[in-house]
């Protein structure tokens, strides 16, 4: 997985490519809450090239979501055309978890 990172003065965009399963996301959860521990900005996260994801990439979305929450924050998701993910969230009921 790799992920781009652009930041202004009060927002953040993250872009992710490829994987976010097993130990990609075991990763990306360290780096999204280090992110989120030493900076104070929204953040919105572009998941439209993300090929695969498991529980522990919905995981560390939720984690993240609830950090960014308790500092008075917000993470958005972007999905673009990944309608499998979507669906994948739709049907896992996760989307409830995230778009709240």
């Amino acid at each position: 997985m790799k992920a781009i990172l652009v930041n202004d003065q009060q927002n953040a965009s993250m872009q992710l490519i490829g994987d976010l399963s097993s130990m990609h996301a075991i990763r990306f959860r360290k780096y999204l809450l280090d992110f989120i521990d030493n900076n104070d900005l929204d953040l919105t996260i572009d998941l439209n090239q993300i090929n695969d994801i498991d529980l522990g990439g919905f995981n560390a979305l939720i984690l993240g979501q609830r950090k960014l929450e308790q500092k008075g924050k917000t993470l958005k998701l972007n999905f673009g055309y990944n309608l499998a993910l979507r669906e994948f969230m739709a049907l896992t009921k996760i989307d409830g978890f995230l778009l709240n």
